[in-house]
């Protein structure tokens, strides 16, 4: 399976890369590296990894992949994906009965069973 090479002749520079390659070097970093090396303008990481996530989404479809190299190429595909990330949120509660949950830098009210307690009044006069 390591010495496994996709059988491509084209011209597509990502699609290559996996004909010229052994599995065992199908990793992102040494495709980033290898697909960018000789190019002046080089595209944006983004580009760079959606190409290969989609071109080893495209292989892992097709019948002529053996069935060992899919499983690689799902290891790759989810070692590159990133994974979403928790939010946390930070409980402030005075003496209220609305509580401001502040997480990624976004203020959401959340409302409880109490009695609201009135506000004071805010000047209406701007300051300058």
């Amino acid at each position: 399976m390591e010495s496994f090479k996709l059988d491509y002749d084209g011209n597509d520079s990502t699609t290559r890369y996996f004909s010229e390659h052994p599995v065992s070097e199908w990793s992102y970093l040494e495709f980033e590296a290898t697909v960018n090396k000789n190019k002046p303008d080089k595209p944006s990481k983004n580009k760079t990894k959606n190409a290969y996530l989609n071109t080893l989404r495209i292989l892992k479809n097709k019948s002529n992949i053996p069935e060992n190299v899919k499983t690689e190429i799902d290891r790759l595909l989810a070692a590159n994906v990133e994974k979403p990330s928790g939010i946390t949120f930070n409980i402030l509660a005075k003496d209220s009965s609305t509580i401001n949950a502040i997480g990624t830098g976004v203020l959401v009210p959340v409302q409880t069973n109490q009695p609201q307690q009135p506000q004071p009044q805010q000047s209406s006069q701007s300051r300058s």
